[in-house]
């Protein structure tokens, strides 16, 4: 029998017993008027009714205590499951930013190349048979690549409602490019919540040695 079932078994006892109390006062009431029985015995069954009560009441309360306490353990075991999967989470949260920022190095090679390429063109074309250099006497060797690349992001990452009024200087730049830098409040937790796990399995094993 589970808690729960044993705190209706107790609930609906309480009730018949006070059922039964109220029967057997109205009972010994009507004979006490009519002195067709001695109200005595109807006072020690009261009696004895009322002690049962008072245990029944007394068991009920105890179970409510320990369902109370189940309750509160399942919680925390669900909580600590949340937990563990945060930490899981993270796990591959890191994971992710170190792929992305492996990609984003190999995007600043190809970036890189593009320029140069633009560059090597725009020098060549001062000199080269028919090219049309007037059509590129105003290009820069670079815009059209940061075009491309800034359009190339915003198509396949939705950065719509993440405007930046500039760009952040290199040195900003690479100390929040870190992952333990811009992912620290995550990285901390986690590490903070592995440690208390690892405490207290120290902790259990200590007791038991």
């Amino acid at each position: 029998m589970t808690t729960e079932e044993t705190i209706l078994r107790l609930e609906n006892e309480i009730e018949l017993l006070r059922d039964k109390m109220s029967a057997t006062s109205k009972f010994a009431a009507a004979n006490d008027i009519t002195e067709q029985k001695d109200p005595l015995v109807a006072a020690r069954q009261l009696l004895e009714l009322r002690e049962v009560l008072k245990l029944k009441q007394v068991a009920l309360s105890d179970v409510r205590s320990i369902l109370e306490s189940e309750q509160s353990a399942a919680n925390q075991a669900e909580q600590d499951h949340q937990r563990d999967r945060i930490c899981e989470l993270t796990d591959q949260l890191e994971s992710e930013a170190k792929k992305l920022l492996a990609s984003v190095k190999k995007i600043a090679r190809h970036y890189a190349s593009i320029c140069e390429i633009e560059r090597q063109i725009k020098s060549l074309g001062q000199t080269a048979t028919d090219w049309p250099k007037e059509a590129f006497q105003y290009a820069r060797p670079g815009d059209a690549v940061y075009r491309f690349l800034v359009n190339s992001l915003a198509a396949e990452i939705d950065l719509n409602n993440l405007p930046i009024s500039q760009w952040p200087s290199k040195h900003k730049a690479q100390q929040v490019a870190d992952i333990s830098e811009a992912f620290n409040g995550y990285l901390y937790w986690r590490e903070e919540w592995l440690c208390r796990n690892e405490e207290t399995a120290i902790g259990e094993i200590s007791h038991v040695s």
